[in-house]
């Protein structure tokens, strides 16, 4: 058994396929993610220090990792896209080990498992795989869990809610904040060619302000976000990026978009295929998929949550009118505040999903 460096990113998605070759819920969401963080002419990568690494017994790969110091967080060592083979204790021990000793080396006090090199790119492992995952969503064996013991546990939901009851409970709650309302404008995104600059501009300076003191979430540049929306942009109508404003300024946003996924076949990435099938078939989920959604610090006891979801499943009811269901993305269990207002409308438990921290 040694331990090798993995020279290319097509070497490294080969061993995607012995993974999860007998897995029937698996669809793939890391083969058009990796390119954008780990493809060497990517603005991601170009910010950090990276290493493609996998333990071989007898020539075959049984499990790897890209090892990932970004510079804007260079206390960690991600972990990132690690896979596994089951019933490899050992190999996964030495990959652990090497990665230990790639921080201690870049002066990293901690390692994490199951990030992307950023939560904004996918974070998690899957508690149970059960389900196929909805479009951008982690997913991986349940196995998983057993190779990272000796590591602190970082739980996380997401929710899910029948669309019209959902529709229903937030109008109610809408009309009793709505002259404070008043006092805040609405604008969407724009994902045409001219307009998406500017639009990754907005979100990326106040996506920075808000979620900056998040758990394990760390600056992001410009190019970062368009980049990893760029990816998008075909799918994006601009709807699906909403911003909250007063008096001129940006303070809250939102992003959603119909769960892509019920398009794409069992062991396939969404594709030109799929694209066919949204755009000109007139193939239309039936899942909504609430992204992201954040205020500003100081308006987060205004309802601007509430005006934000008002404003996302008011287009999803006028775009997507055979919606059935809503579904969150994930949640810090931790943070029981974002919790308890996101049971409030999405009242049923959907996933649940696990990282891994450990000390250096």
């Amino acid at each position: 058994m040694e331990i090798r460096v993995i020279e290319s990113l097509r070497e490294y998605k080969k061993f995607f396929k012995r993974v999860y070759a007998n897995d029937r819920n698996f669809i793939d969401n890391k083969s058009n993610l990796l390119p954008i963080v780990c493809g060497k002419n990517s603005a991601f990568y170009k910010k950090s220090i990276q290493q493609m690494v996998g333990v071989f017994d007898n020539g075959m790969a049984i499990c790897q990792c890209i090892l990932i110091i970004h510079r804007e967080y260079k206390e960690a060592v991600f972990m990132s896209f690690f896979e596994a083979l089951p019933q490899k204790h050992e190999g996964v021990k030495t990959l652990i080990d090497y990665a230990v000793e790639f921080g201690r080396k870049n002066g990293c006090t901690k390692v994490i498992a199951g990030i992307e090199g950023h939560p904004n790119n996918s974070i998690g492992f899957s508690v149970s795989n059960s389900a196929p995952p909805s479009f951008g969503e982690c997913y991986s064996p349940g196995y998983y869990a057993d190779y990272f013991k000796d590591f602190n546990k970082i739980n996380m939901v997401s929710l899910i809610g029948d669309f019209a009851e959902v529709k229903n409970a937030v109008d109610q709650d809408y009309n009793k904040f709505i002259d404070v309302f008043s006092e805040f404008d609405i604008e969407y995104g724009d994902f045409s060619l001219k307009g998406f600059r500017k639009t990754m501009k907005i979100y990326t300076d106040l996506s920075n302000e808000i979620f900056i003191d998040h758990r394990d979430v760390y600056y992001r540049s410009y190019e970062e976000d368009y980049e990893l929306f760029s990816s998008m942009r075909p799918i994006l109508k601009n709807e699906n990026l909403i911003f909250v404003k007063k008096e001129g300024r940006y303070v809250g946003l939102s992003f959603w978009y119909p769960d892509f996924n019920e398009l794409t076949d069992i062991h396939k990435s969404f594709g030109v295929k799929e694209f066919i099938k949204y755009r000109f078939l007139g193939r239309i989920p039936r899942k909504m998929k609430m992204v992201e959604i954040g205020v500003l610090p100081e308006y987060q006891n205004k309802g601007l949550m509430l005006l934000l979801f008002k404003n996302a499943i008011e287009l999803a009811a006028k775009k997507y009118p055979n919606s059935q269901k809503v579904i969150s993305s994930w949640i810090l269990a931790e943070n029981k505040k974002s919790v308890l207002l996101s049971r409030r409308y999405t009242k049923d438990l959907y996933k649940e999903y696990v990282y891994y921290e450990r000390s250096i």
